[in-house]
């Protein structure tokens, strides 16, 4: 299997499979301007990593769901990135229930 991508205008959304990682230059080389993150968990307490340009990047942004019923992080300037979804990173009960959305600038 491998994480389900779906790329329209400028929303990318993630649905991890719970064991491949993912990186933003299979679509963008040369990296993106990103806007924001929202994190869809599968459970309350489900944790989201997302890094820059490998698995042992540098954190862009760590969220923990507290509700349930998800979260965001935004950058209302941008952000110059390279996102790297690094799925030993994450914590999610049920990996295929997630939904990462990033959203570009």
């Amino acid at each position: 299997m491998a994480v389900t991508v779906t790329h329209t205008g400028n929303i990318i959304t993630l649905i991890p499979d719970g064991a491949s990682n993912w990186d933003i230059s299979s679509i963008f080389p040369q990296g993106v301007r990103l806007g924001g993150i929202k994190f869809y968990p599968s459970a309350v307490g489900d944790i989201l990593v997302i890094r820059h340009g490998s698995a042992s990047g540098p954190i862009i942004t760590k969220m923990k769901d507290i509700t349930g019923s998800g979260t965001k992080d935004m950058f209302p300037q941008g952000l110059d990135c390279k996102p790297f979804f690094h799925q030993g990173s994450c914590t999610f009960t049920s990996a295929t229930n997630v939904i990462i959305i990033l959203e570009l600038l």
